[in-house]
């Protein structure tokens, strides 16, 4: 019998055998397992579930890293000024914050790159100055020259925006505070680049290049080493007699004196700077536009006319403690209050000053904190690494397909930078 749907074949040709005809055959529909259908694109939630540890993990020490890095300046909160009462004037001496600009790493002038480098430096210095408004007990603040990196090379215009980004970073709701500034070689020029107009601007900004003012009954003299080594005679002259000036007056001393000086005094090559210091001795040399020291000859003239208890200068940023034995007056040159100026751990100088005429010298007349500021290179070090073991950790669980790739990105990336922004605010608030 033929199965129903089949049909047998005839052997009457001799050469066939009956088989059935495959090609014939009609099968009676069977239920079989369907196939699922086409699914929407995968969230981040569904398609990658072995996220649900992973990626809240990453997120979770991403937040704590960068609160660390831009709220954290754990060791600056912690320094205080040496004299925590309010008996005498606190004074914060800030060294060469030179604001980064196309003059200093030779970016192009309205670049994207120049754009963020300023702003990042700007952001670093005005949240150390607003840490140190809020430590409270800030009577004034002394700028050690150098404000700005370009200066002495500024369009008017471009003179007016640096102004604002000066304001913005010592600037907020501080009136209490006084400012005292000086001009560094980066301001108005050194020698025969020493710029009469930019010497204008720089006053008309900030006023006196050199005086003297009384602080805590300590006398302040702020004296002009960049006018002294003028080659515009007037300009030289000026400031040379300004520091002759407290020569002829040594009879009407009554108050003890620090001196401020953009450039250090002279002292010989290969002298110890003391620990703090990081790099090679100050020594005696000279650039296009910049003197190591002044010359033992101004150095010697200085100092025997104003006849300090102590020396602060600026210009070199790096650290640098050198004792004046034929003075008998110590000098500290400052490290610069910017990260890109060449220095990993800028510093701020705080100053307890008490003096007066008093017979009892068994109280200082200055006390000083030198404040290390964080490593912001060696924070942002951090970020690039925790960013490659970041990569590394979300991958060893599963490489996402092509197609989704973008949307693991966005997933992972987007939350991470927002973060980054909110703690960014925060910081500078």
């Amino acid at each position: 019998m033929v199965p129903h749907g089949c049909h047998a074949v005839s052997s009457t040709d001799g050469q066939r055998h009956s088989h059935w005809s495959t090609s014939q055959v009609n099968f009676a529909p069977v239920d079989s397992p369907r196939r699922p259908p086409p699914s929407s694109p995968p969230s981040c939630r569904s398609r990658f579930a072995f996220w649900r540890i992973r990626i809240p993990l990453v997120w979770g020490l991403w937040v704590l890293v960068l609160a660390w890095g831009e709220l954290g300046a754990g060791r600056f909160s912690a320094c205080n000024w040496p004299d925590q009462g309010n008996a005498g004037y606190h004074l914060a001496v800030v060294a060469d914050p030179q604001l980064t600009d196309f003059y200093s790493y030779d970016m192009a002038k309205g670049s994207w790159i120049l754009s963020w480098t300023e702003y990042f430096s700007d952001v670093y210095m005005r949240r150390h100055f607003q840490l140190l408004a809020r430590k409270g007990n800030v009577h004034g603040v002394l700028v050690l020259g150098d404000l700005f990196d370009g200066g002495r090379i500024l369009t008017l215009e471009e003179h007016a925006i640096h102004m604002r980004r000066f304001d913005w970073i010592f600037g907020g709701h501080h009136p209490q505070i006084q400012f005292w500034n000086m001009s560094g070689n980066h301001d108005v020029g050194i020698r025969r680049w020493n710029n009469h107009r930019a010497n204008s601007l720089h006053r008309d900004a900030f006023g006196l290049t050199q005086y003297s003012v009384v602080l805590g009954q300590v006398e302040i003299v702020v004296i002009d080493s960049i006018g002294m080594l003028s080659d515009n005679p007037i300009i030289r002259d000026d400031a040379i007699n300004f520091v002759r000036s407290f020569g002829m007056m040594k009879s009407k001393r009554r108050l003890p004196r620090i001196l401020f000086t953009h450039i250090p005094l002279f002292r010989p090559a290969h002298s110890d700077c003391g620990p703090r210091r990081t790099k090679s001795p100050i020594g005696p040399g000279k650039g296009v536009s910049y003197l190591n020291v002044l010359s033992q000859e101004l150095s010697t003239m200085v100092v025997d006319a104003i006849e300090p208890m102590h020396v602060f200068s600026g210009d070199d940023h790096t650290p640098c403690t050198y004792h004046h034995a034929a003075f008998n007056t110590t000098e500290d040159s400052l490290a610069t209050f910017s990260w890109l100026q060449g220095e990993r751990h800028p510093e701020v100088t705080l100053l307890s000053l008490r003096g007066g005429e008093r017979a009892d010298l068994s109280y200082p007349a200055m006390r000083m904190t030198t404040c290390s500021l964080p490593d912001q290179m060696g924070i942002y070090f951090c970020y690039a690494w925790l960013g490659v073991l970041s990569v590394i950790y979300v991958l060893l669980g599963s490489v996402p397909p092509r197609s989704q790739k973008p949307r693991v990105v966005a997933c992972v990336l987007l939350p991470i930078v927002a973060w980054y922004a909110v703690v960014l605010a925060l910081s500078v608030w």
